[in-house]
């Protein structure tokens, strides 16, 4: 019989692919394509995806310092010169409740870099649901507002990263309809 963990580390993987699939032989181009000027390309929905799991459901809901986050220890920050906290809504640094001019300021990682980020969040994400017991993951995370379970955050992230998924295949499919060859 499936558990919620068995459950939420399957729609993980089925996320994870997901996303690589979006992204497979996508040019360059398309990669920081925006419909308008004010809209986020598919560079920038990915670095927020990887943020979201990195820094709020991985450190944030546990209480851990910004610096224990992947972006901190992997490098990124100091590679693309940007550190994101204090930034958007609840101060969280993911891209939410950024201006404009905060969007536009993410810096555009690399396709190989920002599935790289994507990639270590997941895994550390995923190693998370491998050490808790479903009951574990049913206790309130403390860092979170507000009080929920584990669970249910874990769950809405995936579902939130699956309605991203959505975007950037919306935005490739733009890309491509306004470049096709004529």
């Amino acid at each position: 019989m499936l558990t919620s963990k068995d459950i939420l580390l399957d729609f993980l993987e089925t996320y994870k692919r997901g996303i690589h699939t979006s992204l497979e032989n996508l040019p360059a181009e398309a990669f920081t394509w925006q419909p308008d000027p004010e809209a986020n390309h598919i560079a920038v929905t990915i670095w927020h995806l990887a943020r979201v799991m990195d820094a709020v459901y991985v450190h944030r809901m546990f209480q851990k310092p910004a610096e224990t986050e992947l972006w901190f220890t992997q490098g990124w920050a100091e590679k693309y010169a940007y550190d994101p906290r204090g930034l958007g809504g609840n101060k969280l640094g993911m891209l939410t409740g950024f201006s404009v001019e905060e969007m536009k300021a993410v810096p555009v990682m690399s396709l190989e870099d920002g599935l790289a980020y994507f990639d270590a969040a997941c895994q550390q994400l995923g190693g998370f649901l491998q050490a808790s017991t479903p009951e574990q993951l049913q206790e309130l995370a403390p860092g979170s507002d507000p009080q929920r379970s584990f669970y249910f955050w874990v769950k809405i992230c995936l579902i939130d990263g699956t309605r991203h998924t959505g975007e950037i295949q919306a935005l490739r499919a733009m890309w491509e309809r306004r470049n096709k060859p004529a």
